[in-house]
């Protein structure tokens, strides 16, 4: 005849109970939060790292343009004739700090990217940096595209032929259709096409994630002057490229 009062009794405080003093988590769902949080750290922290790398890599090479435009104005309003501009002065901090001395930068510009550091090539007479994609041939170009906007306030031609380096001030007979360590370096107004020559290519990560193959055959990379940002085939969202991951190896 139905449940006896004892029986609702014990129902009832076992109901109380468990109210009041519920569970905790048992080993295998502390062991399932652990890999859930170890698993998001692993995807967020590499980008997070990426982003911060290429910010100190765009904070460098701004430094080395300010740098090589501070030296330039030095040069040119100070009348200097000699070969290297720097002439008696040995050692980078020095040549810093004649050039902060006489206005012609307002600070002494320290590399933010790690194993980076800026240096003089007397050779070049341009300031380079260890950690420039491709190195100094990279940087020449660069510079020379920069230095011809602040002087014309436009960027070079953008059509073929001699012009698209002579106007900027580098010698076709020394970069047009000539590799430079296995590398082609194009200037097309505000914008650096660089392909492999053939027998080589060029192996890099998207910054979304995955990796690509450049071929002497296929598309260029780009080096977009407008954001210091590389890109693959074309510069859209997406296209990006992490710039440490650049390598360059035979095919």
């Amino acid at each position: 005849m139905g449940m006896t009062r004892q029986k609702q009794k014990n129902i009832q405080k076992r109901h109380r109970h468990q109210i009041g003093h519920p569970h905790g988590f048992t080993l295998v769902e502390i062991i399932v939060v652990i890999v859930i949080i170890a698993i998001l750290a692993a995807v967020a922290i590499p980008s997070l790292v990426g982003y911060i790398d290429k910010s100190h890599r765009t904070h460098d090479l701004i430094s080395l343009r300010t740098l090589n435009m501070g030296t330039k104005l030095y040069r040119i309003n100070e009348q200097i004739q000699t070969a290297d501009v720097f002439e008696g002065i040995s050692g980078n901090p020095e040549r810093q700090n004649k050039l902060l001395s006489v206005g012609y930068i307002e600070e002494i510009m320290v590399p933010r990217a790690k194993s980076n550091y800026f240096v003089w090539d007397n050779s070049m007479q341009i300031w380079c940096g260890a950690s420039t994609p491709f190195g100094r041939p990279f940087e020449s170009v660069t510079d020379a595209m920069t230095s011809y906007y602040e002087t014309t306030n436009v960027y070079g031609p953008t059509w073929g032929g001699d012009v698209q380096y002579s106007n900027i001030g580098l010698d076709p007979e020394k970069w047009k259709d000539k590799p430079i360590d296995h590398i082609y370096y194009t200037p097309i107004g505000s914008r650096l096409q660089i392909k492999p020559e053939t027998g080589y290519k060029i192996e890099f990560d998207f910054i979304i994630g995955g990796s690509g193959t450049l071929k002497s055959g296929g598309w260029n990379l780009i080096y977009n002057l407008l954001d210091s940002t590389w890109y693959h085939r074309s510069i859209e969202e997406g296209n990006q490229i992490d710039i440490n991951s650049l390598e360059v190896v035979q095919d």
